[in-house]
């Protein structure tokens, strides 16, 4: 699933195409895309413009001038593909598509078929639904300080992982591949008890949180299997991952083996020398 910097970067790519847009036409092409949809609903998007693309945790906001907010879930698999004027679009999973009046295209692909796609009215209407209730901190907030992150961290007696995982309790953003990541850089193991650990650590997982994230973005993404930005091509923080994905491969920091195991029922990546438990 799409994480914080992949979604970030799919967020700023349309951010950069979409303000300004003028809505020709809509195409629903697989209607559990966008369950509330019907035809008078899609109707009523001709003739409105784009005016910002943000982001909350893994949902981007697609704010029109009418004020009202397309939310957008990627999902397991979905991302966006931005054709100009005079451009053949294409795509083998389009889901939803956008014409514009100057001629240009963007395409919803979902190839594992997750992704939703919502209308709100209001961001006020959005900001009220359990979809958002609840939400934990932005990691790059002005919030989101090591002060609150230790405070949230001591409060409680879960397992680091589950905790980092979970999207109401501490962060947003972190999955899979980004919690690993970040462990290993903190040397910390991923069943560590949060409420034991030292000042020092929690000091330096909070930092290391920050800096995988920010390389992260400035890469554009981690691609797998499935994340491609606006213009096709993949992330390449695949390229600095330390250990997600990398089963029985020898740690760049003490060589031994990268061990692969279940957490909470996700696949785990981690070093048993660096990352002692």
């Amino acid at each position: 699933m799409p994480e914080l910097p992949e979604v970030e970067t799919i967020r700023s790519g349309l951010d950069r195409v979409l303000p300004g847009k003028q809505i020709a036409g809509v195409t629903l092409l697989r209607p559990a895309t966008f369950p509330d949809a019907g035809e008078a609903l899609l109707e009523s998007l001709v003739g409105d413009s784009f005016l910002s693309v943000t982001r909350r945790a893994k949902y981007l906001l697609l704010e029109l001038a009418s004020g009202r907010v397309l939310l957008v879930h990627l999902k397991m698999s979905g991302t966006f593909y931005f054709f100009g004027a005079g451009e053949e679009a294409h795509s083998r999973f389009a889901r939803f598509a956008w014409v514009f009046t100057d001629g240009s295209q963007l395409l919803f692909d979902d190839m594992r078929v997750f992704g939703k796609i919502w209308l709100f009215a209001s961001s006020k209407l959005l900001a009220q639904d359990s979809k958002f209730v609840g939400l934990a901190l932005e990691p790059f907030s002005a919030e989101f300080t090591e002060s609150y992150f230790k405070k949230s961290l001591l409060a409680s007696d879960a397992a680091l992982k589950p905790l980092l995982l979970d999207q109401r309790r501490v962060v947003v953003g972190l999955g899979n591949i980004y919690v690993d990541e970040s462990l290993h850089r903190a040397g910390l193991h991923p069943l560590t008890v949060v409420n034991t650990l030292k000042a020092n650590q929690v000091k330096l997982l909070y930092r290391c949180i920050l800096e995988t994230l920010s390389e992260a973005i400035e890469l554009g993404g981690t691609t797998i299997k499935d994340h491609l930005k606006l213009d096709g091509k993949p992330g390449y923080f695949a390229n600095k991952l330390r250990v997600y994905g990398r089963k029985g491969e020898a740690c760049f920091v003490c060589a031994s083996p990268i061990i692969k195991t279940r957490v909470v029922g996700r696949g785990t990546h981690f070093c048993a020398v660096c990352q002692v438990l």
